[in-house]
């Protein structure tokens, strides 16, 4: 700052807003922190509330607690990424005694010093993302888990997880925290296998409102089964379905939202076009029969993202059955729908047109004048 310049006098509830508005922006925040002592204890919490930590600057951060231990008390959102090698052990145990979320990527649970990071969070987190993460097999991931008593929300992607065919039962895991929301995905029949093991321990679902999970077409049927478990206090569902080689006939059904009475929210994920050649040009017509077979009479908001990669006429656009689709979404249990949002993703060469065709495709829906259609992602 030059010299002989003052800082403006603003409210300090303005100054307050400023400085929460740059929480996660770590520079800008250490900067604040020396503009002067009426900014320093907000932008110091801000500064400490995210911390984003990797082998770049874990050891900027352990030297700065090692001068002021506090500093991990104001700690609240935290990630640890990219450290498939133990760095050096912290200085001393870290008292995250105020921690909620807790974000771990390429992360394997079995670190020696990873207890040193987050033992005195346990307590305190209630969301938990693990992400590229290994451990050894699915019993020492739910005794992870259970490591935290308060947890409601966990969610997985594409984890590094040991696959035993003939798993033994975990209903024996005691004391297993109930969740509120699911988050699931990967390859490999992996999220369906952690959910299937999720409904065995008891109490673990008892309670979940919200499910966003990813499979394949073969593995919906048995996702069907699930549903029928937990589907009860169900109020979203978020599905990515990703084709195989699985083969339906014109008039299967394989999954069923009728045990999911109060569902609210429903998103379906799809890819537009089959990435094999195919006999049978309805691949999706699972989509509107999932639609016909919804019993909540809260339905309130239809997502359904289409990726339409490769796309390039109309007919490719057709592999939806739209009429199908229409025709559900007028049946009277659809009576409290507010909002139905179709997003394109991709699907450059469908650009031109893409937006009205679904429009005059689902023409019922925009007379109500509740359709949202939106076009996003690259040009491929």
């Amino acid at each position: 700052m030059p010299d002989g310049a003052t800082l403006p006098e603003l409210p300090v509830e303005v100054t307050e807003n400023v400085l929460d508005q740059l929480r996660g922006d770590s520079r800008t925040l250490a900067v604040c922190c020396r503009v002067g002592r009426d900014w320093y204890p907000r932008a110091r919490y801000n500064l400490y509330h995210t911390v984003h930590l990797d082998v770049d600057n874990i050891g900027k951060f352990f030297k700065a607690v090692a001068q002021d231990p506090a500093l991990a008390e104001l700690m609240r959102d935290f990630s640890l990424n990219g450290l498939w090698k133990n760095p050096s052990t912290p200085p001393d145990v870290l008292r995250t005694t105020n921690l909620k979320i807790l974000r771990l990527n390429f992360i394997d649970t079995r670190n020696y010093w990873l207890p040193t990071l987050i033992s005195y969070a346990t307590s305190s987190v209630t969301e938990l993302s693990l992400t590229h993460c290994f451990t050894e097999d699915v019993r020492s991931l739910m005794h992870f888990l259970r490591t935290f008593p308060h947890l409601k929300h966990f969610a997985a992607a594409e984890m590094r997880i040991q696959m035993q065919p003939d798993e033994e039962t975990l209903a024996d895991i005691p004391e297993f925290p109930a969740l509120r929301s699911l988050c699931l995905s990967g390859f490999g029949g992996l999220p369906l296998r952690l959910v299937n093991t999720f409904v065995g321990i008891e109490g673990a679902l008892s309670h979940l409102s919200v499910l966003k999970i990813k499979l394949s077409m073969g593995e919906l049927e048995r996702f069907s089964q699930v549903l029928v478990l937990i589907g009860d206090d169900l109020g979203e569902l978020e599905l990515t379905v990703e084709p195989d080689d699985t083969a339906l006939g014109p008039e299967s059904n394989p999954l069923s939202l009728s045990s999911c009475p109060k569902l609210s929210f429903l998103t379906i994920d799809f890819r537009l076009l089959h990435p094999k050649p195919i006999s049978h040009p309805d691949h999706l017509a699972w989509i509107p029969r999932l639609l016909s077979s919804v019993r909540s009479k809260g339905l309130r908001d239809v997502k359904l993202i289409m990726r339409a990669s490769g796309a390039r006429t109309k007919q490719d656009i057709d592999n939806l059955p739209w009429a199908k689709v229409a025709r559900a979404l007028r049946a009277k249990r659809f009576a409290a729908l507010r909002r139905v949002v179709v997003r394109i993703v991709r699907g450059g060469g469908v650009r031109r047109f893409a937006v009205a065709y679904v429009k005059e495709k689902l023409a019922a829906v925009e007379r109500r004048g509740i359709l949202r259609c939106v076009q996003t992602g690259g040009s491929s």
